[in-house]
């Protein structure tokens, strides 16, 4: 293997992934973005495909000036390979996830309630 190859599992193959505002608030800045370019090459070459909703975006890309929202938002785009739309599928999920995470709920930011339900509205994503 070479120095710009990643082992990475089988199983990711052909398979979507979920990102959430961690994975790009970490990848961004410029000492990080090497490793995770090479990451996502690597899992792209593998049939993976990047989610995010809008939402994600827009937690990501808000900042103190305009050049940095239009960076922010060139790199999420550079990575997402469909956004997924907030759906009346979605909405009607909502009340049993808190159900489902009640013990939890007030500890769990709203956009993270939201992936949660994002995850039973698309089953068989990963979240990253």
């Amino acid at each position: 293997m070479g120095p710009h190859r990643m082992k990475l599992p089988q199983f990711l193959s052909n398979s979507t992934v979920l990102l959430d505002t961690n994975f790009f608030i970490d990848s961004f800045p410029s000492k990080n973005r090497k490793a995770y370019n090479l990451f996502v090459d690597s899992l792209k070459k593998m049939k993976v495909a990047f989610v995010a909703p809008n939402f994600i975006k827009y937690e990501f890309i808000k900042s103190k000036t305009i050049d940095v929202v239009r960076e922010k938002e060139k790199y999420f785009n550079s990575i997402v390979d469909a956004v997924l739309p907030y759906d009346s599928k979605v909405d009607e999920l909502v009340v049993s996830t808190i159900e489902e995470y009640k013990q939890f709920m007030e500890k769990l930011s709203l956009a993270d309630l939201v992936l949660a339900t994002y995850l039973k509205r698309y089953l068989g994503l990963f979240l990253l």
